[in-house]
């Protein structure tokens, strides 16, 4: 007979979470001891659920996890019966644009882990600094600060970068400022792209990056670590790209346009070989594939009425305008459907990415309107 094996562990409690109406992102968490028996562990490895476990947990860090019969509870540990109830590791949402209003609702949905891709510099760093030094409840927050563009920038709380120098500037004053990462968006060119990643390589700062004038496979040669959106594949896809880099250039709506259309057309032998190409170079996709979701069924009521958005608040929600985004983007039925058929193929081609050994984050996109914090 195989003995049951216990995980020792020293893992951080803030990845733990509960499915139940028990949170392990507490204020005083330094302080928890305490014994999860008899819920279904799913460690996040790819092993099989283990059922009836037990996890001691002891201040921030998860000590035990094994088999009931295989665990001993110290006897100045509080036990907590959780039969019934799944644990697993805490969800990461990464691509998020986070408000204040998201921060208990990620933790709701499990998400204890938030990777921020820009806001309004001083505002986005000053909350993330309140969240991880734990003045409310939140989970812990990874920030870029301000995105950087090229000029003119799309948003005006961006940086607008002309050239090289300007680019690296701007990584500069972020590390600085205390960011995690480099946030890089759609009309920054590849030779300024390349600067950014070498400055940012000398602070060990990862750079994410909404492509527009550049492609994938060029963006992850030059050592961009993620690709947020599918961004730039539709560009490494197609014979000339020029078409798609002009529309892009023209506004942000027309380059997401354009590339929709361009999922729809293109064959996949061709994505299929820019997703190994992707893959071999080690470079992670976040897809976001709720968003490409969401916009190609704006058109339908039902998209924002399920439970997910009910829990946004109502000042938001009244934000939230299907038919004054329609307009803005320049939507009409036709293009609608040929978003629904962009969607086959950009699904197809993360699973091209994946088989071929790439690595896939995922994101929400929230706070962003119609993206609610902890859908994905």
């Amino acid at each position: 007979m195989t003995t049951p094996q216990v995980m020792r562990t020293r893992a951080f409690l803030a990845p733990l979470v509960l499915l139940v109406g028990f949170s392990a992102c507490t204020d005083r968490v330094e302080e928890a001891h305490f014994a999860l028996v008899g819920g279904t562990v799913i460690d996040g490895t790819g092993r099989p659920p283990l059922a009836d476990a037990t996890v001691v947990v002891r201040g921030q860090h998860i000590e035990a996890v094994g088999p009931r019969t295989a665990v001993d509870i110290p006897n100045d540990i509080t036990t907590v019966d959780v039969s019934g109830k799944w644990i697993l590791p805490g969800f990461i949402d990464a691509h998020a644009h986070i408000r204040r209003w998201t921060l208990p609702r990620y933790l709701a949905y499990g998400v204890t882990s938030v990777r921020d891709l820009h806001g309004t510099q001083d505002a986005v760093l000053a909350l993330a600094e309140q969240a991880n030094l734990n003045a409310f409840p939140s989970p812990t927050i990874f920030v870029a600060g301000a995105m950087i563009d090229g000029t003119p920038p799309t948003w005006d709380d961006a940086t607008g970068v002309a050239d090289e120098t300007d680019g690296r500037r701007a990584v500069d004053q972020r590390s600085l400022a205390g960011v995690d990462h480099i946030k890089a968006f759609t009309r920054v060119p590849s030779s300024v792209l390349g600067a950014m990643v070498d400055e940012a390589n000398s602070f060990t700062l990862p750079v994410a990056a909404h492509l527009g004038l550049t492609d994938a496979v060029t963006a992850a040669t030059l050592g961009v670590r993620s690709i947020e959106h599918l961004s730039g594949v539709p560009e490494a896809a197609v014979n000339d790209p020029g078409g798609l880099y002009a529309a892009h250039i023209q506004g942000y709506w027309q380059g997401w346009n354009a590339a929709q259309r361009s999922w729809a057309r293109l064959r996949p032998s061709a994505l299929k070989d820019v997703a190994e190409r992707l893959a071999d170079a080690g470079v992670f996709l976040v897809p976001t594939l709720i968003v490409h979701e969401v916009y190609s069924r704006l058109d339908d009521p039902a998209v924002l009425e399920t439970s997910d958005y009910a829990v946004v608040p109502d000042s938001v929600r009244a934000r939230w305008n299907p038919a004054s985004q329609t307009a803005r983007a320049g939507w009409d039925p036709g293009f609608f459907r040929t978003a629904r058929l962009a969607r086959e193929a950009q699904d197809r081609f993360i699973r091209d990415f994946v088989a071929a050994g790439g690595m896939v984050a995922t994101g929400s996109n929230a706070a962003l309107d119609f993206f609610p914090a902890g859908l994905g």
